[in-house]
């Protein structure tokens, strides 16, 4: 029997129409499966790495290490960003840092804000912990990112997280092991300038020890002396003095720290400014 090419061609397209419809009803009943099973996996993944979380921020180092054996990533984030070894770090759990580095945790792994463990250990004035990151590697230069809780300021180090809370221990082991005295954050403020604002006259007089520069300005161009002047913080504005201060260096409104001791009424500061040569 002869077939014409008008059946011929209606054959073809049948043919690939049937087949077409045969891979996507393959297709579509392949896709389900995967998707669940992907779906599961992550689901999985999210309620190891939670229990994590909880736990590293509780202390419980047996917990930490069966929800690490059981594949809670080590690395992972919770809601805030904000990885295992931050919450340890911030509260002082000494074998559950241990813990997390030894199971793989960056020392150095960040939150969304740029902030560090070493940072958390700093603001927290916790030696131990800061000691430990340390010896793991922490980068004591590194800067935050973005203003975070404790600090508030942006381009932060982790001597500055120290000075602002008077931390003087953690502060001389991060000098000691090189810390920048004299990074600046977003706002030009340095460890000394931080110090000064917080009235931590020991912090003041150990960085001044150290050699930091006192005549470094804010983006408000203060100096360290011309903001104690205008808090009123004769015992800082002393040590300051002491330490080779300027108290005729300028801000950008052309007033100097013994214009404003002047004008404000800060008398013991002004005898003491007096006594200077």
């Amino acid at each position: 029997m002869r077939v014409s090419c008008r059946t011929k061609g209606f054959l073809r397209q049948y043919f690939f129409g049937f087949a077409a419809l045969a891979a996507a009803v393959i297709l579509w009943v392949g896709v389900p499966q995967s998707y669940g099973q992907s779906a599961d996996s992550s689901k999985k993944q999210l309620e190891l790495n939670s229990n994590l979380f909880a736990w590293a921020k509780k202390g419980d180092v047996q917990k930490v290490n069966a929800w690490i054996s059981q594949g809670a990533d080590v690395n992972g984030r919770d809601s805030d960003g904000t990885p295992p070894l931050m919450h340890a770090a911030l509260r002082g759990h000494k074998e559950v840092v241990l813990s997390l580095l030894h199971g793989g945790a960056e020392v150095d792994l960040s939150d969304g804000n740029g902030v560090t463990a070493l940072m958390q250990a700093s603001w927290a004035g916790n030696v131990e912990i800061l000691r430990i990151l340390l010896s793991n590697g922490a980068d004591l230069n590194l800067r935050n990112t973005d203003k975070w809780p404790s600090l508030k300021k942006a381009g932060a180090t982790p001597l500055m997280a120290a000075a602002m809370n008077g931390n003087l221990d953690t502060a001389a082991i991060l000098i000691a092991n090189g810390a920048s005295l004299d990074e600046q954050d977003d706002d030009g403020q340095t460890a000394l300038v931080m110090a000064t604002r917080g009235g931590h006259v020991q912090m003041v007089k150990l960085l001044i020890r150290n050699k930091a520069n006192t005549e470094l300005r804010d983006k408000y161009g203060r100096t360290a002396l011309t903001i104690a002047v205008q808090q009123g913080d004769s015992r800082v504005a002393m040590a300051l003095l002491k330490g080779g201060a300027d108290r005729e260096a300028s801000d950008i409104n052309h007033w100097n720290a013994q214009q404003y001791a002047w004008c404000l009424g800060r008398e013991e500061i002004l005898r003491a400014m007096n006594r200077q040569p």
